[in-house]
């Protein structure tokens, strides 16, 4: 046998030196200590996350806190929500912060001298000292009114009225009764608002160019919070150059929403979707689809209690041929209907007449920025034959400026003689100082008759009674009446 024989082994082990150098120039450490360092970079990097982890905790909760304390509620109202399917670009979100202050109840109200009413009725003062006051619509509880303001050339507030009785006292009268005014909102002309008793109080605002809808209005003014989230549609009106204040209501059969935008001048073509009265599609992304034009500024509408037809109030232009055109009251007919702006106008003589005044085409030039000499090239739509136009107009005269008006339901009303508010409208004349009332006959549908009914005051002879904006019948079966001259809320009660 041959001997075995082990292959020699040899270990042999190297160790690099630290001051041993790369090719480079650069000093290599042990092994050791290179993953020491690296465990200590780790360490440190873990350290700074978890620092700054518990900074942004910090700073969430605090943030959370103040919310909380704000809305005295312990939560923070969350943001609205864009309609799914819609353009988020075409609208704005936020969450408001609602200020209230006590207001001026009627027994420190001046009331207006001179007051004429016939007999039976009494005014009194159910605030004063409001910030030009405009629409007015009803809330959830009795007592509590939501209203549009107005400035020229600044911001106003939109703001919600509540009335609350004094203990004791059992009544709301000015007089017996305490005020809180919270300032739901501040922004350019917010005319209209309608109030709908859905998702805890939704409020409908329009502003000069958008439509806004506030969600959970109802625990605001019952003073639970004072968040309030808003939805903002913008550039849902055209873009008007002037008589930017858009009415908004509500019809009472399905809640559908109508709305109104002017012409924006006194003889021009309207541009797209102005001189008209509209609905607001709010299953179609809040879209405002006209549906009845030649309509040259109205700021009042309402719904008859009967049929249930759409009735508006209409101001004519300032000049064409001397005092025309009259202001007027119309009632809706059929669908699409037009009535006769910029090419018609309702003269004394009760009926349309064509426009033939050049200023009428000059002014459309104007406002459609055309330098042109030819008038009627810029008329591109077909000029309306008057005599085919609406036989529901009726004139109110020139120049007296109907605004707000409503519909006096003698089914539902408890406070105004039968004789009063059956088949009768009231109106709010601005310029005439005047609430008028028109009596439409049953069955026709004519208005047969109208007469002043709140009379006395002129902004001439007091400098601060009359600029009556809107009407409103309350639960009671009142009469509301804004005045933006005095700032005020007025009452028309009938005594029993």
């Amino acid at each position: 046998m041959r001997n075995r024989v082990e292959p020699e082994v040899r270990v042999v082990q190297v160790q690099m030196s630290e001051d041993a150098a790369n090719a480079d120039g650069t000093v290599l450490r042990s092994w050791r200590e290179h993953l020491l360092l690296r465990k200590v970079t780790w360490l440190r990097v873990a350290v700074a996350l978890l620092l700054l982890a518990l900074v942004a905790a910090v700073a969430t909760a605090v943030v959370f806190a103040v919310r909380a304390s704000d809305s005295g509620d312990g939560d923070a109202a969350p943001l609205p929500h864009v309609p799914d399917g819609c353009d988020v670009d075409d609208f704005e979100v936020t969450v408001l912060t609602v200020t209230s202050s006590t207001g001026a109840t009627g027994a420190s109200c001046t009331v207006p001298p001179n007051v004429s009413l016939p007999e039976g009725y009494q005014l009194e003062v159910v605030a004063c000292e409001l910030l030009k006051p405009r629409s007015i619509s009803l809330g959830k509880e009795p007592g509590t009114y939501f209203l549009g303001s107005r400035l020229f050339g600044g911001l106003s507030n939109v703001m919600a009225v509540v009335v609350t009785p004094n203990a004791g006292s059992g009544s709301s009268s000015g007089s017996n009764s305490s005020i809180t005014v919270y300032e739901l909102d501040t922004l350019d002309q917010p005319h209209g608002v309608q109030y709908s008793p859905a998702a805890g109080g939704t409020l409908f605002v329009t502003s000069a160019f958008d439509l806004h809808v506030y969600e959970g209005v109802d625990a605001v003014v019952a003073g639970e919070t004072t968040q309030l989230p808003r939805l903002t549609i913008t550039s849902a009106f055209p873009p008007l150059p002037s008589l930017q204040w858009h009415h908004i209501e509500a019809a009472p059969a399905d809640g559908a929403l109508f709305v109104s935008s002017s012409a924006g001048c006194d003889h021009c073509l309207p541009v797209e979707g102005g001189a008209a009265i509209a609905r607001v599609n709010v299953s179609n992304c809040y879209q405002v689809e006209p549906l009845y034009e030649g309509i040259r500024f109205s700021v009042g509408f309402d719904f008859h209690p009967k049929d249930q037809a759409l009735w508006f109030t209409n101001n004519g232009a300032d000049s064409i041929q001397g005092d025309e055109p009259h202001d007027t009251l119309n009632r809706v007919s059929m669908a699409g209907e037009h009535f006769g702006f910029p090419f018609c106008y309702f003269s004394a003589n009760s009926s349309f007449e064509q426009s033939t005044n050049e200023q009428v085409y000059q002014d459309s030039l104007a406002y459609a920025g055309d330098t042109s000499n030819s008038a009627e090239a810029s008329y591109s739509a077909d000029p309306v034959d008057c005599a085919t136009l609406s036989t529901n107009t009726y004139s109110l005269g020139q120049h007296v400026a109907p605004l707000g008006m409503r519909f006096c339901d003698h089914e539902t009303n408890a406070n105004f003689p039968t004789a009063d508010c059956l088949d009768h409208v009231y109106i709010a004349e601005r310029a005439s100082y005047e609430v008028g009332r028109a009596h439409v006959e049953s069955g026709t549908n004519k208005v047969v008759g109208y007469e002043p009914f709140l009379t006395g005051m002129s902004k001439e002879a007091s400098d601060a009674f009359g600029g009556f904006v809107d009407v409103a019948f309350d639960a009671d079966g009142t009469l509301l009446v804004t005045d933006d001259y005095a700032g005020a809320l007025y009452r028309v009660s009938h005594a029993a």
